[in-house]
C-alpha cells in the first residue's frame, strides 16, 4: 500500500511558508520507520497511520511545494510502498474520528468517543454506533467504504493502529499533468 507525508521544501498549502527547517517527516520516516503513536486523532479514521491501495490517493498527502496559487505540476514528491498487515479489517462508512483503536468484532466503540469533540461527520453520539465496554476480539485495522458519512469518495482508506506496516521503498516522482500521460499496449 502506498503511504505519503511531505519532504523538505514542503509549504503550508494556505500560507506558502516552509514547513521544515531541520528534518521532514520522509527523512524520519527512511531513518526510523512510520511511528503509529504519533497520527492525528483529528482525521477521518481517528489516530491510526493511513495507507492508500492507489498511489494517487497517497500523493494528496506528499506535500505541495510551490506557492498557494501555484500548480503542482513539475514539483518534486516522494511517497512510500509499504508492506501492511490489515488483518481483519473493519468496514465504515461513518467518520471515525478521534478513535484509538478498532472496534471489537460485535461493533462496540469506546464509550470515551462519546465525550470526543468531531470536526467532519455528526458527532459520536448521533452517529447510531453501539458504545460500550467490552472484552471482545477487535478489529486489526479499519477501512472506509467509497461511500463515507453519505458523500461519495473515490478511493477506499485504510488505517492500523499498532506496528503493523513496514515502509519497504521510497518512491521519488515528479508530478505531470494528466493529459501529458501517455499509455502505450506493450502486448503487440
Amino acid at each position: 500500500m502506498f503511504h505519503a507525508c511531505p519532504d523538505r521544501g514542503a509549504r503550508d498549502p494556505h500560507t506558502g511558508e516552509l514547513r521544515f527547517d531541520d528534518m521532514s517527516p520522509v527523512e524520519v520516516v527512511k531513518k526510523s520507520g512510520i511511528d503509529d503513536r504519533v497520527g492525528s486523532a483529528s482525521g477521518m479514521l481517528g489516530s491510526g497511520t493511513y495507507f492508500a491501495d492507489m498511489a494517487s490517493k497517497a500523493d494528496q498527502y506528499a506535500g505541495k511545494y510551490g506557492k498557494p496559487t501555484d500548480s503542482t505540476v513539475g514539483e518534486e514528491a516522494s511517497m512510500f510502498l509499504a508492506r501492511v498487515a490489515l488483518g481483519c479489517p473493519y468496514l465504515t462508512q461513518t467518520s471515525l474520528e478521534q478513535m484509538r483503536r478498532p472496534p471489537c468484532h460485535e461493533g462496540h466503540f469506546d464509550q470515551n468517543l462519546l465525550w470526543s469533540d468531531v470536526k467532519y461527520g455528526n458527532p459520536w453520539k448521533e452517529k447510531g454506533l453501539p458504545m460500550q465496554i467490552c472484552e471482545h476480539r477487535r478489529f486489526d485495522s479499519v477501512m472506509s467504504d467509497r461511500q463515507v458519512d453519505g458523500g461519495a469518495k473515490l478511493y477506499h482508506e485504510y488505517a492500523v493502529y499498532a506496528k503493523q506496516c513496514y515502509p519497504e521503498f521510497c518512491v521519488t516522482y515528479i508530478r505531470t499533468d494528466q493529459r501529458d500521460c501517455k499509455v502505450e499496449d506493450t502486448h503487440k
